[in-house]
């Protein structure tokens, strides 16, 4: 028959269940505090007192309290061995794993993993009915192993996210097997983000689906909180950004009900996100330094370098204060080193696309091919097959296009050598792209040929819209009057749609390289007027969103347009104000352009006058001004924003000369 503290203990089990944790943890220190209960009840509560701690450190962001957790379980885990308690041992010790890797401590967890197989065979003979339990708790820590291992540099599998996948599944069937709701839930939870990982959205969503019925039916508020922020960020990914938001909305209701002011930062912090991808830049620079200021006060080390990287990726570098970038990006950088998070390649990439956007292509060449190398030790595909595209990038701005189509092809087979399908997606448009620039239709139809089941399988807004940007992209390659039509129908149907600023601004540019296209081969002056209107739009979306690279080259393209016209006058002024713009800003590559092109003016201008009085047709105008080539440098300047989602793990340190 059980105690009443065995009774008591039970009863708190089921309320920490249900998210009840500050009155469980009241209640778990008054029985430590009291002299009744055995040494097994007290070491039992230990381990209770440990689980709350860690929860209360991870989902309503009290990250402090993860020292906590560890000590009182390690306490549990020295008393268990004193009275030889080998069931309780395994239980510490497994309680101990979420707190170890919070706190960074790979190497303790690994010593404790084969400290925990030992005790497993012993359970196995001594306490056959107690085996099935503990093998499954075994397998969610092997699940998690090899990820430590990353952490310590040690050798592993290039399969690390398939092994963790095979491991967390069979722990999952044990679970289902014995009924073990609680571990499940955490089981779903882990094989969500595994599938993340391996960019499989849907079969991550599947699995968040079932760990959100299972949090319905605990009625625990944190764990449903944490649920619908990750649903959200996958619905996010899938580019479906209503659900998404949908989603970020019950988790906030959930934490004003929690009052927990952390949980309402973090998201403020995603709101943000959504609200940069919208292209509302002043509302997501606004929301981001007040998460700032909050999680500096709070000492959250983690989320004040989010807060410093997404102000730089986000806000400053798409606006062009590129220094400020750099600092934002050289802080974040240095919170992570402290760390030790996995996050610090993702950050030396960041730091390299400034280099790209200066136009200094070796210097982001050189960090992009360290960063690769790095992850190459690990094994790990989804990574290195991620930096093999980004170097294609590099490659591109550097016009070296046969170099870029090498390495994107290869990114492409890693991928699907392991079904990496958004990898797959990723690849087959980056290389269409690439295909575009170099002129080869032929490469380009093939590659779109094999985006179109992926745009179907995958089935989100974002990318069915994508399809058709780069259905559009493949026609302007014709010379047929009909195909250029098409493309031109296709562009302005997606500026009528909602869509996130990249496509946006891309759809603007290609349509005006289209437009161009059809005035060298009609002289239609209407389509001039059609140009210049597009033209005008793409400059006061720039300027409203202080997107200031951009405001630099459409003043060069408008002035382009200016000359087209024969006013001189205007394109001089629009040209100077261009390079006066970059460089206050510091865009030292367009500052560059825009002075090379000053210099070609006078050349430029002195050709136009003499054609006036010999032949005023459009066409040769443009020719002799380059109109064309204008908006593709544009266009290979912007395909800096076609960034990869990533995961990164790893944890060597690299060195930077910033």
């Amino acid at each position: 028959m059980a105690s009443k503290i065995e009774e008591k203990l039970e009863e708190l089990s089921k309320m920490f269940l249900g998210g009840q944790y500050y009155e469980v943890l009241d209640q778990l220190d008054k029985i430590l505090e009291k002299s009744e209960g055995s040494t097994e009840e007290k070491i039992k509560a230990k381990i209770l007192k440990g689980r709350i701690l860690f929860h209360i450190a991870w989902f309503d962001y009290k990250r402090d309290y993860s020292t906590s957790s560890l000590a009182i379980l390690k306490e549990a885990y020295n008393e268990s061995k004193k009275i030889n308690n080998k069931l309780l041992e395994f239980e510490s010790i497994y309680k101990m794993y979420l707190p170890l890797w919070d706190l960074n401590k790979y190497k303790e967890y690994n010593d404790f993993f084969e400290e925990l197989s030992k005790l497993l065979n012993l359970i196995e003979s001594s306490f056959p009915s107690e085996f099935k339990q503990r093998k499954a708790q075994f397998l969610t820590m092997k699940g998690l192993l090899s990820q430590f291992r990353l952490k310590l540099g040690m050798e592993v599998s290039s399969t690390t996210t398939d092994e963790m996948i095979q491991s967390i599944e069979q722990s999952m069937q044990l679970n289902l097997e014995l009924g073990n709701d609680d571990d499940l839930n955490y089981n779903y939870r882990q094989l969500a983000i595994c599938y993340k990982i391996k960019g499989d959205l849907e079969k991550s969503l599947e699995f968040w689906e079932k760990a959100l019925k299972l949090s319905l039916e605990f009625g625990n508020k944190y764990i449903l909180a944490f649920v619908y922020r990750y649903m959200s960020d996958i619905h996010s990914r899938r580019g479906d950004l209503d659900s998404s938001t949908e989603f970020l909305q019950k988790a906030s209701n959930l934490y004003q009900e929690l009052d927990s002011k952390r949980g309402l930062y973090q998201i403020k912090y995603y709101t943000s996100l959504h609200h940069s991808h919208k292209g509302e830049r002043e509302i997501a620079l606004k929301l981001f330094e007040e998460c700032l200021k909050f999680f500096l006060d709070v000492n959250n080390r983690e989320m004040v370098a989010g807060c410093y990287s997404s102000i730089g990726d986000i806000m400053y570098l798409q606006w062009g204060k590129l220094e400020k970038a750099l600092e934002c990006y050289t802080k974040a950088y240095r919170i992570y080193v402290e760390l030790g998070e996995h996050k610090i390649p993702y950050i030396l990439w960041s730091i390299s696309e400034v280099h790209l956007l200066k136009g200094e292509l070796d210097e982001a060449l050189e960090i992009r091919e360290e960063v690769l190398e790095e992850a190459k030790k690990y094994g790990n595909i989804f990574t290195i097959s991620a930096y093999l595209a980004a170097i294609a990038d590099v490659y591109l701005h550097k016009g070296m296009l046969k170099e870029s189509l090498e390495y994107a092809q290869e990114s492409l087979k890693l991928r699907e050598e392991k079904n990496l399908k958004w990898g797959i997606y990723y690849s087959h448009y980056q290389i269409t792209v690439l295909a575009v620039e170099s002129n080869d239709s032929v490469l380009a139809t093939d590659h779109l040929e094999q985006i179109r089941p992926l745009v179907d399988e995958l089935n989100t807004k974002l990318i069915e819209q994508n399809f058709r940007y780069l259905q559009a992209l493949v026609l302007k390659l014709s010379t047929k009057i009909n195909d250029l039509i098409q493309a031109e129908v296709l562009l302005e149907q997606l500026l009528k749609e909602e869509t996130n600023y990249r496509l946006l601004i891309d759809s603007l540019l290609c349509l005006c390289e289209i437009l161009i296209k059809q005035l060298l081969q009609t002289n239609d002056k209407e389509i001039l007027e059609k140009l210049i209107t597009y033209i005008r739009k793409l400059l006061e979306f720039a300027e409203s969103n202080n997107a200031y690279p951009l405001i630099v080259e459409t003043l060069w393209l408008q002035s382009q347009i200016s000359l087209i016209e024969a006013d001189v006058e205007e394109a001089q002024k629009l040209l100077s104000k261009a390079n006066l713009m970059a460089k206050e800003k510091g865009l030292v590559r367009l500052d560059k352009k825009i002075s090379f092109e000053e210099k070609e003016f006078k050349r430029k201008t002195e050709q136009i006058a003499e054609l006036a009085e010999m032949d005023s047709s459009l066409s040769k105008r443009m020719e002799i001004i380059g109109i064309n080539k204008t908006v593709t440098d544009i266009k290979k300047e912007r395909l800096a924003d076609i960034k990869q989602e990533q995961q990164i793990v790893g944890n060597k340190l690299f060195s930077l000369k910033i």
